[in-house]
């Protein structure tokens, strides 16, 4: 009998340090990481498939279909990867390009041309093909947004843009406060030869 209350007495400690010494997680904090990964992962793949495709191909980069639903996503790169990456919660990716005009409108502070100008005579040939997370719904929950802007904080910040703009412009939009939020994610390639 006396083993047994001493049993009880342990058990009801642990019970309690336990609940003492939880660290409890906000509600969006998973699906935060689960974006994260999906993110930086896809955005990788679907750069290296964009170099891919680019190097054997002399650095002709395919213009956007915008006639299909990923404006020609699949049909340009699906050779270039073994599947499509995973977009996050509610989420499809998008291949496109954006005009020079556009992006010196928006004081795009990198490079937007292959010759290494931005000035003022470049034509809309120039410019830069991109890859888009697009919401296929309402838009981003507080976890699949926060795990976006941990995924930003890899990438050069003249690559990829988080807005609630249609896709390939390049600003940030300000915080979201309110969700579900109809974010955007931007990620601008550009290929450089023997620069995989």
């Amino acid at each position: 009998m006396f083993q047994l209350i001493l049993t009880i007495i342990g058990l009801s400690l642990i019970a309690g340090l336990s609940l003492v010494t939880a660290n409890y997680l906000p509600a969006w904090a998973p699906h935060a990481k689960d974006a994260h990964v999906l993110v930086e992962t896809g955005s990788k793949i679907l750069i290296n498939a964009f170099n891919l495709r680019a190097a054997e191909n002399d650095g002709v980069s395919p213009m956007p279909d915008y006639g299909v639903a990923d404006q020609g996503l699949n049909e340009y790169f699906g050779p270039y990867y073994p599947f499509l990456p995973r977009a996050p919660q509610g989420y499809v990716w998008l291949y496109g390009f954006t005009p020079a005009s556009v992006l010196a409108s928006e004081n795009f502070p990198g490079v937007i041309s292959d010759n290494g100008t931005t000035e003022p005579g470049q034509t809309d040939d120039d410019g830069l093909f991109w890859f888009c997370l697009v919401p296929a719904g309402s838009g981003a929950s507080e976890g699949v947004y926060r795990g976006m802007r941990r995924a930003q904080q890899v990438f050069p910040e003249t690559q990829m843009y988080l807005n609630d703009a249609a896709c390939g412009h390049a600003f940030n939009s300000a915080v979201f406060s309110q969700f579900p939020a109809p974010v955007t994610l931007t990620v601008f390639v550009r290929y450089v030869p023997g620069n995989p």
